[in-house]
């Protein structure tokens, strides 16, 4: 059997060499790379676009929040006098026509003017309101009460002895009630270490004299009084503000970004008062009927003087806030385009371009001093 030799290639294959991309190549690596991160830088900007949005949008929430607290805070103790119900026998020396006659005239518990209205006798510390923006006075005594001893009648302002160390202040302009009576005075004298206030030494607007024209035994308590206003004006750095002013302080600025306010008063037109004809211009606004204590009508500050009582018949307010973001690139951050914004505020349609977020914020409060 004759066998053949099966022969083989033992030539060893040589491989082929990578010679490089080719032009075409390298674009179409190029454009997928560029395409990426465009992709991932489009991701990051608008990220943190949103995330300026959000931000601003968060300070304007924190910023209406932060307004409604110091502005509800007030307009619930809309005529608070202590357990007294009608309004204080008033021992400061007021003479007739000066501010402190206007601002202290505890006849009205609240009162309300347009900015472009505003009597003088408020003076706002050199921040003046702005025209377009409500302003609002609200007149009390103050919750944190002392207690005067048992078994020391008071009939004057010397005869006070109070149960425990105070906080009160020389100058403190102060009510006293046992719920029959209140009665306002200033103190002069007044030490946080003694339980007792004195009438020495001479004070502004001072008192009639150190009577108080009521005998206040036991239960009687002592408050701080206040009177606050609250409008919107410019601060030092030009933005829109709430501010505050209580009796003779100097203006405060509440909150940044607050650029209008407006309020629409709740009124119980079953309540009465006996008002002579003709009314006088300060009538006394004797009620005849306290009325159901619910709102019959909402009012604004232009029409709330059909009768000159009015203001003795506002058991609420609807408060409306119009709230501007802190930057006016925040809009065109947050992926707004033009910049222009539409919104309702106070019964009309508006329209803006000039960069700025805002935003419309409502509440109603109860005048609770008020309500049956």
């Amino acid at each position: 059997m004759t066998t053949r030799a099966i022969k083989t290639n033992t030539t060893p294959t040589v491989p082929v060499r990578q010679r490089g991309l080719s032009l075409v190549e390298l674009m179409i690596a190029l454009a997928i790379g560029a395409a990426l991160i465009g992709g991932m830088i489009q991701i990051f900007s608008s990220n943190n676009a949103a995330f300026r949005t959000q931000q601003t949008v968060s300070r304007m929430q924190e910023n209406a929040r932060f307004a409604f607290h110091f502005i509800s805070s007030e307009l619930r103790q809309v005529g608070y006098r202590g357990c007294a119900g009608e309004a204080p026998q008033n021992q400061l020396a007021l003479p007739a026509g000066s501010d402190d006659a206007f601002l202290f005239n505890f006849g009205r518990s609240v009162q309300g003017w347009a900015g472009d209205n505003a009597p003088p006798e408020l003076n706002f510390g050199g921040r003046a309101p702005r025209a377009t923006s409500d302003i609002i006075l609200i007149r009390r005594a103050g919750i944190e009460q002392v207690e005067t001893q048992d078994g020391s009648p008071a009939s004057d302002v010397s005869d006070i002895e109070l149960t425990t160390p105070h906080e009160l202040e020389g100058g403190d302009i102060l009510t006293i009630s046992d719920c029959q009576e209140a009665t306002t005075f200033q103190v002069s004298d007044a030490s946080s270490g003694t339980a007792s206030l004195g009438t020495s030494g001479s004070m502004d607007p001072g008192n009639t004299g150190t009577g108080l024209g009521h005998t206040f035994g036991d239960g009687s308590h002592i408050s701080r009084t206040s009177v606050t206003r609250f409008w919107i004006a410019d601060n030092p750095d030009g933005e829109p503000a709430l501010y505050r002013r209580v009796n003779n302080d100097g203006a405060e600025e509440l909150v940044p970004g607050i650029e209008r306010m407006v309020l629409e008063y709740g009124l119980d037109d079953d309540k009465q008062f006996d008002i002579p004809s003709p009314a006088p211009a300060e009538p006394d606004c004797e009620l005849t009927d306290e009325g159901d204590g619910e709102v019959d009508t909402y009012e604004k500050v232009a029409d709330m003087e059909r009768d000159n009582c009015d203001w003795q018949r506002a058991v609420g307010a609807r408060v409306s806030l119009l709230v501007r973001s802190p930057s006016d690139r925040a809009m065109v951050e947050g992926g707004g385009g033009a910049a222009q914004q539409t919104f309702r505020f106070d019964g009309a349609t508006e329209t803006r371009s000039d960069g700025y977020l805002r935003h419309v914020v409502n509440t109603t409060i109860a005048f609770r001093n008020r309500l049956p």
